[in-house]
């Protein structure tokens, strides 16, 4: 009896710095570590399931989310998310991600060539038996298998390449930004940090290659944040970012601030930032309090 034919995979590589990716980043940015702890499990899933897909609809949304102990309102919310900034995919129901499955592309193409090609081995055998010729002479026999494999392979290697062009084609296509970040607006976006920096530690910044690609990965962040912003308002997220990052008063922050560091360490300085405006916010309330008591006390002494 044949082994059935498996179509899914034990396991999956996990990239070292997966939580780095510009889109994992805004999927952790809105649901915090559930939202990224369920973009690993739905991973697992999707690779134990046959071509990495599943049915999307209330049964599997009920048991998935039992399954990852959240409700199912926030399941579908990380899901519909995951989908907006193009993680995954749904199509007619089936929820897929196209990355993921491109991964295990090599892994069912050498699957395909093993059950095409193992038939063939008893005819190759078969064919290196030597010929005699009436005269005696021994030739070896015209071996049409071996041409057959070959031609197999190239033709599924032929299919494969089609594909995976038509696939990478269709996603460039569907995915339209509206604007496109170029040299001009990585310069803007340089003058704004180059004019907090100075202002908070009195010296010129100096950029290095790792801040451009830091705010190339900012933009993208910032972008799939706030997708109805125009251009000036995403230049002026930055300004409001920069600005708040720059003025952070724990020492080692203060002291080791650059855009790589932002862009690597983007939910970390978030906080420090949301503190210190709650904090800074609390002063000035109770400020305002004292001097609304200030003014009710003259008021009462007529002055």
């Amino acid at each position: 009896m044949a082994r059935p034919i498996k179509n899914n995979a034990d396991y999956f590589s996990h990239d070292a710095d997966m939580r780095n990716d510009v889109k994992i980043k805004a999927l952790r940015r809105k649901f915090s570590h559930v939202g990224y702890a369920v973009w690993c499990y739905l991973l697992e899933v999707l690779t134990d399931s046959d071509f990495f897909e599943i049915e999307y609809n209330e049964l599997n949304t009920e048991l998935l989310s039992a399954d990852f102990d959240i409700s199912t309102n926030e399941f579908k919310e990380i899901i519909d998310y995951c989908i907006k900034i193009e993680l995954l995919q749904l199509e007619n129901n089936i929820l897929f991600s196209v990355n993921h499955k491109k991964r295990f592309a090599a892994l069912l193409t050498n699957r395909t060539r093993k059950r095409i090609e193992k038939p063939s081995k008893k005819g190759v055998t078969a064919s290196h038996n030597s010929n005699k010729t009436d005269n005696g002479d021994i030739t070896a026999s015209h071996n049409p298998t071996v041409k057959e494999s070959k031609v197999n392979k190239s033709k599924i290697n032929y299919i494969i390449e089609k594909e995976n062009k038509e696939k990478e084609s269709k996603e460039n296509k569907e995915k339209k930004l509206p604007f496109e970040i170029n040299n001009e607006i990585i310069e803007k976006i340089k003058d704004i940090w180059q004019l907090h920096y100075a202002n908070t530690r009195n010296t010129k910044y100096q950029f290095n290659t790792k801040d451009l690609t830091a705010i190339t990965d900012l933009f993208y962040i910032f972008v799939d944040i706030y997708p109805n912003n125009d251009l000036e308002q995403t230049i002026k997220v930055f300004e409001y970012y920069f600005e708040n990052a720059l003025k952070i008063s724990d020492k080692w922050y203060f002291n080791n601030m650059t855009i790589h560091l932002l862009q690597t360490k983007f939910n970390e300085i978030n906080t420090y930032i949301s503190n210190e405006n709650n904090r800074a916010n609390n002063e000035r309330n109770e400020l305002y309090r004292k001097m609304q008591s200030i003014n009710d006390y003259l008021t009462e002494q007529g002055y």
